[in-house]
């Protein structure tokens, strides 16, 4: 069996994550195309072909979505195993690992995390996994409470635009054909919205900024009492672990837009002793 401590486990990590992310955007645009080709079917340039083009479209947004779903499944098994590892000390056996690695992302040889993951200074335990669970929590907490302002205000926008031109039409538009093919395409454009799931991603990142406050405020609790059980530590990272594998993937263009700046502000104000 191959030596598993030659291989970057958490690039491994980070990898699969982009992957499932990448997917999922995939997913997105195939269902924008939807939206697209249902509007073209409403004139006769591929009225004959836009119920198989449409067919075939939705199987592929769904398979992607699937292959979505399960990189994000592997990629959080693999950091439950590295936080527990990075907090505890509980070693990653080669065994844990071989099938994963024998599917390892080839992207993944391009990222490296030769710095500290955590900030954390205490040695492996209780106090480090708290700290560690804290830290984790506290940047979810702002990463998912931007997302899902991002979300509101696309929501909020598309809502107003589908509004002005729903009085737009009615009031400047006299002539049924053109009148019945508006309304189609304002039917479309609500289908497109409850496809793309900005209602419910909209929610769900609100949800998981709220859960990671919630375990963030229980963990200082914990630190600043006399007496911490290990016990505590593992229940509050399996209540974390939990709320973020429920939650929608982060985009990485918002955490490499944030990092500096959450980074600084936990280093000069969580971890200054």
């Amino acid at each position: 069996m191959a030596d598993t401590k030659q291989y970057d486990i958490r690039a491994i990590c980070r990898a699969y994550f982009e992957i499932a992310k990448e997917r999922y955007s995939a997913a997105l645009l195939v269902k924008l195309l939807v939206f697209i080709v249902g509007i073209l079917s409403l004139f006769p340039i591929i009225y004959e072909y836009s119920r198989l083009i449409t067919f075939f479209l939705v199987i592929i947004s769904e398979f992607l979505s699937y292959l979505s779903d399960k990189n994000k499944g592997i990629a959080e098994t693999l950091l439950r195993k590295l936080d527990a590892q990075d907090s505890f000390g509980w070693s990653i056996s080669n065994a844990e690992i071989s099938d994963i690695i024998v599917y390892c992302p080839s992207k993944s040889e391009k990222l490296n995390f030769k710095d500290a993951y955590f900030a954390s200074k205490e040695a492996v335990g209780t106090k480090r996994a708290l700290e560690n669970v804290q830290e984790s929590a506290w940047w979810s907490k702002h990463l998912a409470q931007r997302m899902g302002n991002f979300y509101l205000i696309g929501t909020v926008l598309f809502v107003i635009i589908w509004l002005g031109v729903v009085f737009i039409g009615i009031k400047t538009i006299h002539s049924a054909d053109n009148l019945s093919v508006l309304l189609n395409i304002l039917v479309l454009a609500l289908i497109l919205l409850f496809s793309l799931s900005l209602l419910r991603s909209m929610d769900s990142y609100r949800k998981f900024s709220n859960a990671a406050k919630k375990i963030e405020e229980t963990i200082q609790k914990l630190l600043s009492a006399e007496d911490i059980h290990e016990y505590d530590a593992i229940k509050i990272m399996f209540e974390y672990q939990l709320a973020r594998n429920n939650a929608p993937l982060l985009p990485s263009w918002l955490w490499k837009s944030m990092k500096d700046n959450l980074n600084e502000t936990w280093q000069q104000y969580r971890t200054a002793k």
